[in-house]
């Protein structure tokens, strides 16, 4: 957890103490309470899964009933303020208004839950879709499995036309992918609001450092259309950019993927 969320929160905690006689037993454990719960809800990064977090906050109520019955004197202070509220005829409008707004509240948190979902079920994206072993494209069968960048072998042999390979490649990538992948290659192009699931983010260490370049060719090459069945739902708008580019052309823009964002390609043959 990072100290500046953590630091607000001890904050509260040390002034709660520190003013515990004058709230009295109740209103301290109430803001005690209220502040763990918000903790637990906005201060844990990345955040809790709601039913991890219902679990501790029933944690929370249970060690709240042991703490105020631990004691009479305790349980006598905590209880002074509702004792008063129920008791005293000059608080009578004060419980009236608590019986009339809680169960208004109550109802009204029901009365939303039980409302049918219209919502579009979620759509999981699946990153790794099992690709097939060969992709013909243009004429050329590539072997997925095994299969090399052909331009790839340049970065050592001759490294003055990897580089052209490359800045061709940012060209390709500038015409053609830049409006969804975004010019930081991170996924927010301009049309990236608009597209369910966002395209992929190339920076992530989970995308294209875990493809081989042969699998990224069959992604690009085949877009969404090409996907196969068994990574169903996926929901990509990824066009079939074999029907606008060159062979030659997505082999490139492959390298400027990995070469602008510092990515390794994953080595021919590793695996699914």
């Amino acid at each position: 957890m990072s100290p500046i969320l953590l630091l607000p929160f001890f904050a509260i905690y040390a002034l709660i103490f520190l003013l515990r006689n004058r709230l009295g037993a109740f209103w301290s454990i109430t803001a005690a309470v209220v502040t763990i719960l918000v903790q637990l809800k906005i201060g844990i990064r990345p955040p809790l899964p709601a039913s991890v977090y219902a679990l501790y906050s029933v944690f929370v109520f249970i060690a709240t009933f042991l703490y105020v019955t631990s004691s009479k004197k305790v349980y006598t202070d905590f209880t002074a303020p509702v004792r008063r509220v129920i008791l005293l005829p000059r608080r009578r409008p004060l419980l009236v208004a608590l019986l009339v707004i809680v169960p208004i509240l109550i109802g009204g948190r029901t009365w939303r839950d039980l409302q049918p979902d219209t919502s579009a079920p979620a759509a999981f994206r699946v990153v790794h879709p099992a690709p097939p072993g060969t992709v013909s494209v243009h004429g050329a069968s590539i072997d997925t499995k095994d299969g090399v960048n052909p331009f790839r072998h340049l970065e050592h042999d001759d490294p003055a036309a990897f580089a052209a390979a490359v800045k061709e490649g940012r060209r390709v990538y500038y015409q053609n992918c830049y409006f969804c992948h975004g010019d930081e290659l991170s996924g927010d192009g301009h049309f990236a609001r608009g597209l369910n699931p966002r395209p992929i983010n190339f920076k992530d260490q989970t995308t294209i450092a875990m493809f081989t370049e042969t699998f990224l060719f069959w992604r690009v090459s085949k877009g969404g259309p090409g996907l196969p069945a068994a990574s169903t739902p996926w929901d990509s708008a990824m066009p079939q950019w074999e029907n606008f580019l060159t062979n030659d052309e997505m082999w490139k823009a492959i390298l400027y993927l990995y070469a602008r964002t510092e990515q390794v390609p994953r080595p021919p043959g590793a695996g699914e």
